[in-house]
């Protein structure tokens, strides 16, 4: 994990659900979540508009480059003995919150060096048929962008197995 932190800027984490017994202890492992870098997004619909920003000068004039933009995927695993205790909504909801807040830091001190702000676009893909994690999207604020559909059709990897080409794309800005 410090190893992917270090040297590539992605971050990972592995949940353990505590016990009620031994305070003390590690707890049993339940599951991962991380965010890690990604150079474009692709398969992506469309970026929406961030929110965050109440203009851009893009707006006013097609030909001004849009402030810059990061992107980074969310993903998330847990054991199916985990399913269905809200470890999920905890977990990202508290990577989430960390992650904004380091944005957030490194925002205002880009300001204070007159840079220029930076977004980061983070984005999720669901499996259609895991109600469970549009349910954990929802919950979270990420906006659902619509289904995506990999272009060479080949199988994609989400839930813990190949699926066909097709998933909901799940996105939030920090």
């Amino acid at each position: 994990m410090v190893t992917q932190l270090k040297d590539f800027d992605n971050y990972l984490y592995a949940i353990h659900a505590k016990s009620d017994l031994h305070r003390d202890a590690p707890g049993t492992l339940v599951g991962s979540c991380g965010l890690r870098i990604q150079g474009d997004l692709e398969h992506l619909p469309s970026v929406p508009r961030n929110p965050h920003l109440v203009f851009s000068s893009h707006e006013k004039d097609p030909h001004t480059p849009l402030k810059p933009i990061l992107f980074r995927t969310l993903g998330y695993a847990f054991f199916e003995s985990a399913w269905g205790k809200g470890y999920a909504t905890e977990t990202i909801s508290a990577l989430m919150a960390s992650f904004k807040s380091l944005q957030s830091s490194v925002r205002e001190r880009a300001r204070e060096e007159g840079k220029e702000d930076v977004w980061i676009f983070v984005k999720a893909e669901v499996d259609d048929e895991n109600p469970a994690s549009k349910k954990v999207m929802d919950k979270l604020g990420f906006e659902n962008m619509g289904k995506a559909v990999v272009e060479d059709g080949k199988m994609i990897f989400l839930g813990g197995q190949w699926r066909d080409p097709v998933y909901w794309v799940y996105g939030d800005w920090v």
